[in-house]
């Protein structure tokens, strides 16, 4: 529950171009590629039903690289113009996920059974590494689940932040 009520859709002007999540009433993390190549000023964040401008603090890495997806480990700090009420931040884990824990990811995205933008969640199953990465498994990864908490259901805690479906150019897109 407070993982969810955490959770921001990112804008770029009418545009949704992901998820991000509060690690304190005005910080958020998400990912680099959410927020690359938009126009400072013309992004915002939906927090609590409002939307709120934010502006990157910074990208990790600062620009893409030349592989096909953004260079690990793909993450963005964004400062809210203005806190959260009701909002602390989620409780951030040290380690990332072991082989065979459930977790969950919350997020938005347009593959809901409402018409538009809608918020969204995902099970799976860690697998294992992958590269520097982690592979999880059983859910479908779609479009707009970039920058998502990745929530491990043992122990309630933020391990993650999801990055992209394992077939980006395939039918379930870029996560």
């Amino acid at each position: 529950m407070l993982t969810e009520q955490n959770v921001v859709g990112i804008w770029d002007g009418e545009a949704f171009c992901g998820t991000g999540f509060l690690v304190t009433p005005d910080t958020a993390l998400t990912c680099a590629h959410v927020v690359a190549g938009r126009e400072e000023g013309n992004m915002a964040a939906t927090v609590e039903g409002r939307t709120i401008t934010i502006g990157v603090v910074r990208r990790v890495p600062e620009v893409k690289g030349a592989g096909s997806t953004y260079d690990f480990p793909d993450l963005a700090e964004l400062r809210l113009s203005e806190p959260a009420h009701d909002a602390q931040g989620v409780w951030l884990d040290q380690a990332g996920p072991t082989q065979a824990v459930s977790v969950s990811v919350h997020g938005f995205s347009g593959h809901t059974l409402e018409p538009g933008v809608q918020p969204d969640t995902l099970h799976l199953t860690v697998a294992g590494r992958s590269g520097r990465f982690v592979r999880l498994q059983w859910d479908q990864v779609v479009q707009g689940f970039s920058g998502g908490p990745v929530l491990d259901t043992t122990t309630g805690r933020v391990c993650g932040v999801l990055k992209a479906s394992r077939h980006e150019k395939g039918s379930s897109g870029v996560g």
